[in-house]
């Protein structure tokens, strides 16, 4: 066990990197679902029959809502499990993103995008706290690798939409396979311990 910070942690580099790799998957995930939004746009605003200037406004609802998830997050990992908390917001963000697909109207999806947001910038922020909670002070390069992670799921947005384009005919198809990426890092965040608070 390794003493950093201001109290002593019950785990062991092992263990801490075991746990990190899941805050890694889902900032990955988080990566992919924030940069969705351009490569689908044309198919939204087909499928809703809006404009550009129209479907759009996605950008903003989606940040709006990833803001107030930011906000919120201090307050749910002030009283939940912190991992809990990201296994529930992946959980939600993959059943709003699954009905993507469905809806032909701007308005509903505008909502849906914003309500992806949310427990989006609650993954955002949990994952980061909770990082630095299990590293303290040597958190430095593990923090390098969560933000590499998010770099990474953006990256690959593109390409796998360009990919499931190619196979389905409809870009926004995507949208099924990024919900169903975060079921089981949802699951495994869920059984992922949490870190000492310090």
């Amino acid at each position: 066990m390794t003493t950093t910070g201001s109290s002593p942690s019950r785990y062991g580099i092992v263990e801490k990197r075991r746990i990190a790799y899941a805050f890694f998957a889902a900032i990955l995930l988080e990566g992919v679902i924030v940069s969705a939004i351009g490569p689908t746009l044309d198919a939204l605003g087909l499928q809703t029959g809006s404009t550009t200037e129209q479907i759009s406004i996605l950008f903003t609802a989606n940040a709006l809502g990833y803001l107030l998830g930011s906000l919120l997050a201090g307050r749910v990992l002030g009283r939940l499990r912190g991992t809990g908390a990201i296994a529930l917001s992946l959980a939600i963000a993959a059943v709003f993103s699954a009905l993507v697909p469905f809806l032909g109207s701007l308005w509903l999806l505008v909502v849906v995008f914003a309500a992806i947001g949310i427990p989006l910038g609650m993954v955002d922020v949990g994952s980061n706290t909770l990082l630095v909670w299990l590293f303290r002070r040597d958190v430095a390069p593990y923090m390098n690798a969560l933000h590499l992670s998010f770099g990474i799921g953006a990256f690959l947005a593109p390409l796998l939409i360009d990919r499931y384009d190619a196979i389905t005919g409809d870009a926004a198809d995507t949208y099924w396979l990024f919900a169903a990426l975060m079921v089981p890092v949802a699951l495994w965040m869920a059984r992922t311990p949490d870190p000492d608070q310090p």
